[in-house]
């Protein structure tokens, strides 16, 4: 439980670290005021659409190390990120209502989510397709009475 927790924890320290390098990095690209939360202050829709698509990155690096950390049970593992995730995100939407429109952070929401659904598809499915083994089948022995 305690690997669980800790495992959840970081990959959302990942997540926010990972989000808050590559928006200094978009603010400091389009020269203006670097701003962790908003979306308002950037300028186009391009820069602000590429920051919330940017969170399907953030996330799916986030998800992949809780679950390769706590590798005891990985379904147990993604689905304590994915509630730490849409934590974090809807505390982002909460804060940003009556600010600025919500299609980005809501968006960012669904980009984050996408992150961990590729996480599940390529890490868990094909661990159990690769652990899957057909049922034994019974023989009986060859013996002919005559």
């Amino acid at each position: 439980m305690k690997n669980l927790l800790l495992s959840g924890l970081i990959g959302i320290a990942i997540v926010v670290a990972l989000d808050a390098i590559f928006r200094i990095s978009v603010s400091v690209f389009a020269g203006i005021e670097i701003d962790i939360i908003y979306y308002s202050s950037y300028p186009g829709i391009f820069l602000k659409l590429l920051i919330a698509l940017f969170s399907v990155v953030s996330a799916f690096a986030g998800c992949l190390f809780a679950v390769s950390y706590y590798s005891d049970k990985k379904k147990t593992a993604l689905i304590f990120f994915a509630i730490l995730l849409i934590l974090l995100k809807y505390v982002q939407v909460h804060f940003l209502i009556g600010v600025e429109t919500l299609i980005y952070p809501i968006s960012a929401l669904i980009f984050a989510l996408l992150g961990v659904v590729l996480v599940w598809r390529l890490k868990i499915s094909k661990q159990e397709e690769q652990t899957y083994e057909p049922p034994k089948k019974h023989h009986q022995p060859d013996v002919e009475p005559w």
